[in-house]
């Protein structure tokens, strides 16, 4: 096991559901009743605020200037750190993200159960450039967007949770937006790219996937090892020959892709995999490994931002989280 220290940690005072990380290192988090924080570039100032409705989604721009708010029947761009409006989309969005440069903002939202919008809009204006139209195979599934290293390109994520999932790759060459549906999955976790954009990791089958873009050939797969503990979705690369996969107990693997196999396990200090049992006294006595960590993401600067949840807990109504900014030494 390794054992690596945080670099920097903020308690929030509320749950961070909905989180963006920009470029220019800010982070938002925001809980579903719209409490949120908004943390400095480097990560140790925490500004409060709130947003006086439930959040759905949020989009953070690049250079941490704009946020993007869906709420359950329109969405909102407020510009950072003030939160004054700027733009309001009168339409049920459920999903949306910026381009890398932040010039675009791709959305997606359904017209009927079982067709989904994706759209292409001016970041500054909101105002609809492309739209285009896929089926939504499970009818009434979640959409959510996952940016590609390309300004062009978008992943949509379409998720009916047991019922399936898929993938869809949307592109816009500055005149049309197409699609295409990626052919080899039928129940996947979103997916993420490498910094060149040319292969991407998803969980899917019990299994750990490699694979080019866009053209679906697998490069690799690795069998999950723990048999009490499924893998979570979140999956990123560190660099070009290592990936970071948790475990829905909240257990860090790293992968290394030249083995296809997992090496080691990641370790946080002070937030350490420990029996169930200690974290959660509530519970059935069960001595199965689990941390407070409840997801994770890369960062621009090649760290990494995780999720903790604060115990012990009372209640759900009484959970608070706070974030840790961490290195492991692949990145």
């Amino acid at each position: 096991m390794i054992t690596i220290d945080p670099i920097t940690s903020a308690a929030l005072g509320h749950r961070a559901l909905h989180i963006g990380a920009a470029n220019s290192g800010h982070v938002v988090a925001l809980s579903k009743e719209g409490i949120g924080s908004l943390l400095t570039a480097d990560h140790l100032t925490v500004t409060r605020f709130q947003v006086g409705c439930q959040v759905d989604g949020i989009a953070l721009s690049p250079d941490g200037e704009q946020l993007a708010i869906l709420g359950a029947t329109s969405m909102s761009l407020v510009d950072l750190p003030g939160l004054a409006g700027k733009v309001r989309v009168e339409d049920c969005i459920e999903g949306c993200l910026f381009s890398p440069s932040g010039k675009l903002l791709w959305t997606t939202l359904h017209s009927g159960n079982d067709v989904v919008v994706l759209e292409v809009r001016d970041s500054k204006s909101c105002a609809t450039i492309a739209r285009t139209e896929v089926p939504d195979p499970f009818e009434s599934s979640a959409l959510m967007l996952f940016n590609h290293p390309s300004e062009d390109r978008v992943a949509l994520w379409v998720a009916a949770r047991q019922d399936g999932q898929c993938l869809y790759w949307g592109h816009y060459d500055g005149c049309e937006l197409t699609t295409q549906r990626f052919p080899d999955l039928t129940d996947t976790t979103p997916p993420y790219f490498d910094h060149s954009g040319k292969r991407f990791l998803v969980v899917s089958g019990g299994c750990v996937r490699l694979y080019e873009f866009s053209t679906g050939s697998e490069l690799g797969r690795i069998p999950w090892p723990l048999a009490n503990d499924p893998p979570a979705e979140t999956v990123a690369f560190i660099g070009d020959e290592h990936a970071l996969v948790h475990s829905g107990n909240g257990r860090l693997l790293l992968i290394s892709l030249r083995q296809m196999q997992i090496v080691e396990e990641i370790s946080i200090r002070g937030h350490e995999p420990r029996p169930i049992r200690e974290l959660y006294p509530n519970l059935p006595r069960n001595l199965d490994l689990c941390s407070d960590l409840t997801t994770f993401m890369p960062l621009p600067s090649g760290a990494f931002l995780s999720v903790h949840q604060e115990l012990p807990s009372k209640s759900i109504a009484d959970w608070r989280d706070q974030l840790l900014t961490w290195k492991i030494p692949y990145a």
